[in-house]
C-alpha cells in the first residue's frame, strides 16, 4: 500500500513539473459544452444509423420515437410527432408483445395530436398488457380527454395513493 502513495506521489510531483513548463493552453481551444437538445440530437443520428442498419429492430424504432416525441415537445414541429407515431406503430408491428415502451410513444404522439380515439384504443391495449398504476392513469387521462369522466374518476380513483409518484401526478392533477 505504502509503495502505491509514494507511486502516486512521485506522479503527481512529475505532472507539475510538466504543468510548469508547458506553455498555456489557448482559451480559443476550450470542449464543446453538450447541452439537452445537443444530446437529443446526437442520439437522433445514432438510433437513424441503428435503424437504418436493422430494418427489424423494434426496439430501436421505439426509442427513436421517443427521441422525434422529445423534440416535438420542446420545437413544437409537427412533423416530429407525426413521425414518434410512424416509429411506435412500426415497432408494434414488429413486435407487439413485451413493447410497453413503444405503446407509451404511441399513446403520447396520438394524445398530442388530439387524436384521442385512437389514444383510447391504445391505452386500453397497454392497460391490458400492464396494470400498473401507471397504465391506468394514463388511460384515466385519454378518458378524460374523451369526457368520459365517470371512467376517469374511477380510473384516477383507482391510483390516488400513488399521486405523487412522478409518472401519475401530472395525469392526477
Amino acid at each position: 500500500l505504502w509503495l502505491i502513495a509514494v507511486l502516486v506521489m512521485a506522479g503527481g510531483i512529475a505532472s507539475g513539473a510538466l504543468l510548469l513548463t508547458r506553455a498555456p493552453r489557448p482559451t480559443t481551444m476550450a470542449p464543446e459544452r453538450l447541452n439537452s437538445a445537443r444530446i437529443r440530437d446526437l442520439d437522433l443520428a445514432f438510433y437513424l444509423a441503428r435503424v437504418e442498419r436493422d430494418p427489424t429492430g423494434a426496439r430501436d424504432r421505439a426509442v427513436l420515437g421517443g427521441l422525434y416525441l422529445a423534440r416535438a415537445r420542446t420545437k413544437g414541429a409537427e412533423s416530429d410527432m407525426v413521425e414518434a407515431e410512424r416509429l411506435a406503430r412500426v415497432s408494434l408491428r414488429q413486435r407487439s408483445m413485451h413493447n410497453t415502451g413503444a405503446l407509451n410513444v404511441l399513446i403520447s404522439a396520438l394524445m398530442a395530436q388530439h387524436k384521442f380515439l385512437e389514444a383510447y384504443a391504445a391505452a386500453a391495449t397497454l392497460l391490458d398488457r400492464d396494470s400498473s398504476a401507471t397504465a391506468r392513469a394514463i388511460l384515466g387521462e385519454v378518458a378524460l380527454e374523451l369526457g368520459r369522466y365517470a371512467e376517469a374518476n374511477s380510473r384516477f380513483g383507482s391510483v390516488a395513493l400513488l399521486r405523487t409518484d412522478p409518472a401519475i401526478a401530472p395525469r392526477y392533477a
